[in-house]
């Protein structure tokens, strides 16, 4: 790469021979006429040439730069944790927790326990303040295993769900997605079930 510094008038651009291009700044005084170096303070102008390769790879690379910001900022928070947890497997722990709730069934007029399969965006989330007190009130929508969901505020949420240990024996992973789920056995009753990563423990 040619590169020259130079005193100009305006900013312009254009092609010469042997595929370089020529990109020149506004007057002021060079550092090569100052005695200071090149990038201080003092320097006002430069004109620099370079190849039309090494343009052309400064644009590929900024091109590909604004791709993969783009990704990162379009990659869900659920996503983002399952491919961690693929990138670290042997720190995933052989026993985890999941979550169940005793909800009361009118036909058969008792509560049932019925376990958390997953939940999604709060439905309301709202922190008002009133006077000099912040208030909070946020609920929950509730996906139970067997396909029943149920809102419930999330304090009251946080107050009624047990925990239930199970241990894990496989790691099931979507290809497509990236998205990872665990086989796990209730260390209670025995039963098999998989689950999203997101809601264990």
């Amino acid at each position: 790469m040619n590169e020259e510094i130079k005193t100009g008038t305006d900013i312009k651009s254009e092609s010469t021979t042997g595929g370089e291009i020529e990109l020149e700044g506004q007057k002021g005084v060079s550092g090569a006429s100052t005695g200071n170096p090149v990038g201080s303070g003092s320097v006002t102008a430069k004109r620099v040439v370079v190849t039309q390769d090494f343009l052309d790879d400064i644009q590929r690379a900024l091109k590909r730069q604004e791709e993969d910001i783009g990704f990162l900022k379009s990659v869900a928070d659920k996503k983002s944790v399952a491919l961690y947890h693929q990138r670290h497997k042997e720190r995933l722990p052989s026993v985890v927790n999941i979550r169940a709730m005793d909800v009361f069934n009118k036909e058969a007029g008792k509560a049932e326990e019925k376990v958390v399969m997953g939940w999604g965006p709060m439905p309301t989330n709202d922190v008002p303040k009133i006077g000099d007190k912040w208030y909070e009130y946020q609920t929950v929508q509730l996906l139970y295993q067997d396909g029943t969901t149920q809102t419930l505020t999330l304090v009251d949420f946080n107050r009624r769900f047990r925990h239930i240990p199970c241990t894990q024996t496989a790691v099931i992973t979507d290809e497509k997605t990236g998205m990872q789920s665990l086989r796990l056995v209730r260390q209670d009753t025995g039963e098999e079930l998989v689950m999203d990563v997101m809601f264990v423990n």
